[in-house]
């Protein structure tokens, strides 16, 4: 008993269909950078996924590329950047081409050892307490770099209307 089997094509796209595909675009993308002198890095986290790798720029230009690339790619792309020596530059070219950007304080850590003596009831502190009251100084800088990670999430989410110091437990001081 012999089968006889007859191959037949089946249709394949294009590459230029399925580069015309429309693939949904994500709500926000928001781009941490690293500004250097002769160097840039940036990092992106989509939505609520994990943040992806590090990109490495030998030039502004380079990264502004990178930022429309997403800008393509988002419905709302926010980049944020620690200000340093370079001055306002890249945030003046940024706003320019409708790309939101936040400009963070250059010694944060100072920022998050204020939140620890002055905030103890901000949930992160609370989380860390017991390694804070340690004596182990390892660990507290890896818990204070935890919580100053946490505030900056925290400082966007209230920048941004989601939640309010209230509910983070935040003690405003003469606002």
């Amino acid at each position: 008993m012999n089968k006889q089997y007859r191959l037949e094509a089946t249709l394949v796209a294009t590459a230029k269909e399925l580069k015309d595909q429309k693939t949904p675009k994500a709500k926000r993308i928001v781009v941490g950078t690293d500004v250097h002198l002769r160097s840039y890095q940036a990092a992106r986290k989509v939505d609520n996924a994990a943040i992806g790798a590090v990109a490495n720029f030998c030039s502004e230009t380079e990264l502004l590329l990178y930022v429309e690339k997403q800008c393509e790619q988002a419905e709302e792309v926010v980049v944020v950047y620690e200000a340093g020596p370079l001055g306002y530059g890249l945030y003046r070219k940024l706003t320019a081409r409708g790309v939101k950007c936040l400009v963070c304080a250059p010694d944060s850590t100072q920022m998050v050892w204020r939140i620890i003596q002055f905030q103890p009831q901000y949930p992160p502190v609370q989380k860390w307490q017991e390694v804070l009251r340690g004596t182990n100084r390892t660990l507290k800088k890896k818990a204070a770099v935890a919580i100053g990670r946490q505030l900056m999430v925290d400082l966007w989410r209230m920048e941004t209307g989601r939640v309010t110091a209230q509910e983070l437990n935040l003690v405003m001081v003469g606002a």
